[in-house]
């Protein structure tokens, strides 16, 4: 005790050697403290080669899509600034930004969200009609000329007639085949002929195939005279009908027989057509 209270009479004591009283000691001993403190604080402030804290720059913006967006500036003092909006397409993010005195540092910008596809399609149309075959019943026409081999009939006889055939689809789905399919007229308007019809439409080439008229005969009184031969036609996917039919038919002397023409159309719900 005895000891503080030397140390304190001799703090009281100005530079001139007098005393002062407690009070005004302790006034001038806090102003000065508080003045010093100042000082260091402007000093360190001002020192060269420190340096102050800097506003935090505006954040960068996205790219195109393609390259990143720009780098942000620093961080503001005690903040962080936010990053740059992403480009569009998976543009990649902003760089981080420089640190200012005291503040972090800038986040980099989010990765873009991706952009609209460029990606088109073109999507061909077939015209209603058109590359299709079509199952079911068809029906036409049979007209040509045929020189039978009985004496009474020494010249070609017109003949006519009516194509009855019934398309149904095949197994590999290339082909319609001629399921039940037959050709009935009269010779010469007078002596009545039919015969079989087979074959198969290949809905590829649009064409019958293997077309051919099988178990034909002619009947004259009370006898009937075979005759059978290729038959031929296109298809038109347009109308769905056999266009430009050809037939030939031979009786058992291939010397005696005729050829002509036939055609047959979609007829679904039997003549008329």
């Amino acid at each position: 005790m005895q000891r503080r209270d030397s140390l304190l009479d001799a703090a009281r004591k100005n530079s001139s050697g007098r005393s002062v009283d407690s009070r005004t000691w302790i006034v001038r001993s806090c102003t000065g403290a508080l003045l010093a403190f100042a000082l260091a604080c402007s000093a360190s402030a001002e020192a060269p080669g420190r340096p102050s804290a800097s506003n935090g720059g505006s954040a960068g913006t996205g790219g195109d899509g393609t390259s990143g967006g720009a780098s942000a500036g620093g961080a503001s003092a005690g903040g962080a600034t936010s990053g740059g909006s992403g480009g569009s397409s998976s543009g990649v993010g902003g760089a981080s930004g420089t640190p200012g005195s005291g503040g972090s540092a800038n986040a980099g910008g989010s990765t873009g969200t991706g952009g609209g596809s460029n990606v088109s399609f073109t999507w061909l149309e077939t015209a209603p009609g058109t590359g299709q075959c079509k199952a079911g019943r068809y029906i036409g026409d049979f007209n040509g000329t045929f020189s039978p081999s009985l004496t009474i009939f020494p010249l070609p006889i017109p003949v006519a007639g009516t194509v009855d055939l019934t398309l149904t689809e095949s197994q590999s789905g290339e082909f319609l085949d001629i399921s039940d399919g037959h050709v009935t007229g009269t010779a010469n308007g007078t002596y009545p002929y039919e015969a079989d019809v087979m074959g198969r439409l290949n809905c590829i080439t649009r064409k019958l195939e293997n077309g051919f008229m099988r178990n034909g005969f002619y009947t004259v009184g009370t006898t009937n005279y075979p005759f059978e031969g290729p038959v031929t036609a296109d298809y038109d996917t347009l109308t769905y009908a056999f266009v430009n039919g050809t037939w030939i038919a031979k009786e058992t002397n291939p010397t005696y027989g005729g050829n002509g023409t036939w055609n047959a159309k979609s007829c679904p719900n039997g003549p008329p057509c």
